[in-house]
């Protein structure tokens, strides 16, 4: 898919997750782009949107929180609304069923895993989480963020902390453990990565 109309040249932690996006560059999929640009959202505070500091973690739970959106057909607009801790109250509300807000977040955390292990089966690795030539060799040529790119050894240090931030070997597989420890044991033995 086509990147949105973000530059994200000068946001490593979007950038980041335009690259990893299942679904190509996507900026639904993290959300991530209010938390860099606005430099804080919910718990995330100083955020330094061209720091490479961090990013993978942060990126990781802006898309476990974001596919929970979807699971629950939560409307994303509404993130600046109602935060995880009302997660519970409303699922509860509506299915009777008790979670907390850590068994919502895993939830959202499978999902996100599950798309990983769809395109890994398929044959996406580390190479098809990439950039596009311009976002990496081309810098803002004017403006507040003149000068501002993603360098290929920035994204490939991004990448190895968001595949450690995720649990998934350094080629972007998730590891046989975390799948198992997502309570996907088949999807562990299909496509899960023995190491790192």
């Amino acid at each position: 898919m086509e990147l949105p109309a973000y530059d994200i040249r000068a946001s490593k932690g979007v950038a980041l997750a335009f690259g990893v996006a299942y679904r190509g560059g996507d900026h639904l999929t993290a959300g991530v782009y209010g938390t860099e640009y606005g430099g804080a959202w919910w718990k995330f505070e100083a955020v330094d949107r061209r720091s490479l500091r961090g990013k993978g973690f942060e990126v990781k739970f802006h898309e476990d929180l974001m596919a929970l959106y979807d699971t629950l057909g939560m409307c994303k607009f509404s993130r600046h609304i109602f935060f995880l801790e009302a997660f519970p109250e409303m699922v509860a509300a509506q299915t009777g069923l008790e979670f907390t807000m850590a068994e919502l977040l895993t939830v959202g955390e499978r999902v996100y895993n599950l798309a990983r292990a769809f395109n890994v089966r398929e044959g996406f690795t580390r190479k098809d989480d990439h950039l596009p030539y311009r976002v990496m060799e081309e810098p803002i040529p004017e403006g507040p963020s003149a000068g501002d790119r993603v360098s290929y050894e920035e994204f490939q240090k991004l990448l190895d902390d968001y595949y450690e931030a995720r649990g998934w070997s350094r080629e972007g597989v998730p590891l046989k453990a975390r799948l198992v420890s997502l309570d996907l044991p088949d999807v562990a033995e299909a496509v899960g990565a023995k190491g790192v």
